[in-house]
C-alpha cells in the first residue's frame, strides 16, 4: 500500500536531524512569566500574519490564541539559519485551555529564496503553546538550503496543512517574503 504524501512528508519530518546539539526543550516547558525581555523585540507583521494563518488553519479551538499576538514580544531563537522565534509571555494571564497537545499547528510553506528544482523552497512550521500562552514558531528547512545560512520566513499565502501539500503550488515568483 502507497502512503499518503501527508504520510511521507510527516515521516520526513520526523527524519530531520536537530543538530548536535539537544533538543529544544523551551518549547514545550512550562513558560517562566518572570522571562527578562532585554533583548526580545516586536513581532513582525509578517510573523504576526504566519501565525494567524496557522491558527485558522488548524483546530477550531486554536483561534482563542489570537488575542496573545497582540503587544507580543519574540527573540529569535536558532542558530542554524532559520527564522525560528520564542514568544515571550504575555504582559497579562491569557492563557486558555487547549485541549490538545503542545503543538498547535504543524504545517508547510514555500519561500522564494530556492530554484524551483529545490523543492521549491518548502519548509515546515510547527506553531508550539504550552500552559495556555504561546510559547514559539519552529520554521525548518525541507529544500536543501545551506545550513548555518539565513533564510526568508514562508509566503503567507503558501501556508498549508500537509493534506493540502500535493494540490498547494509554490508563490509566483513575483511574491516575495
Amino acid at each position: 500500500m502507497h502512503k499518503s504524501l501527508a504520510e511521507h512528508l510527516s515521516e520526513v519530518r520526523r527524519a530531520i536531524p536537530v543538530g548536535d546539539h539537544a533538543p529544544q526543550t523551551n518549547v514545550t516547558a512550562p513558560i517562566n512569566d518572570h522571562v527578562d525581555l532585554t533583548d526580545y523585540r516586536p513581532i513582525t507583521p509578517q510573523e504576526k500574519a504566519i501565525v494567524t494563518a496557522m491558527l485558522h488553519s488548524s483546530d477550531p479551538a486554536a483561534l482563542a490564541f489570537l488575542p496573545q499576538l497582540e503587544g507580543m514580544l519574540v527573540i529569535p531563537n536558532c542558530t542554524c539559519g532559520c527564522p525560528s522565534i520564542t514568544f515571550a509571555p504575555p504582559p497579562d494571564d491569557t492563557r486558555i485551555p487547549f485541549p490538545h497537545q503542545n503543538i498547535v499547528a504543524d504545517m508547510y510553506g514555500y519561500a522564494n529564496d530556492m530554484p524551483p528544482e529545490a523543492n521549491n523552497g518548502m519548509m515546515g512550521l510547527i506553531l508550539w503553546q504550552a500552559g495556555g500562552k504561546l510559547s514559539g514558531l519552529e520554521i525548518y528547512d525541507l529544500a536543501g538550503r545551506p545550513e548555518g545560512r539565513p533564510y526568508p520566513l514562508p509566503n503567507v499565502e503558501t501556508i498549508h496543512t500537509a493534506e493540502q501539500t500535493s494540490t498547494h503550488k509554490r508563490a509566483s515568483p513575483g511574491s516575495r517574503s
